[in-house]
């Protein structure tokens, strides 16, 4: 089945591009306007997650005029889970992979 199709169950947030509602138990569902979409962005959240800095992103699909983005669900804002400590080791591998992705 189609992330679009997916019935959007309770809100977890509101931002100025959209919204984020809860996909399952650990995940969430964040639904962006196209307009307000950037893939480059992406690409470094995508990153930042397969290192573990950032929410991890599972999925990602347009849908008419918005993105659906499936990620992982955090039980707190972005801003203290990502003041969470982290390992230099795997801040400079998502920083390598960055510069990587910015270089292409």
């Amino acid at each position: 089945m189609s992330i679009c199709e997916t019935e959007k169950k309770k809100v977890l947030g509101k931002g100025a591009y959209g919204m984020v509602y809860q996909h399952s138990k650990t995940r969430a569902l964040k639904v962006i306007n196209k307009k307000h979409f950037d893939k480059n962005e992406f690409l470094i959240n995508y990153v930042l997650g397969e290192a573990k800095i950032a929410p991890k992103v599972y999925n990602i699909e347009r849908c008419d005029n918005n993105v659906h983005i499936v990620m992982q669900k955090i039980d707190t804002t972005l801003d203290k889970w990502l003041m969470k400590q982290r390992s230099a080791k795997s801040k400079t591998k998502a920083y390598t992979k960055i510069i990587e992705l910015i270089k292409k």
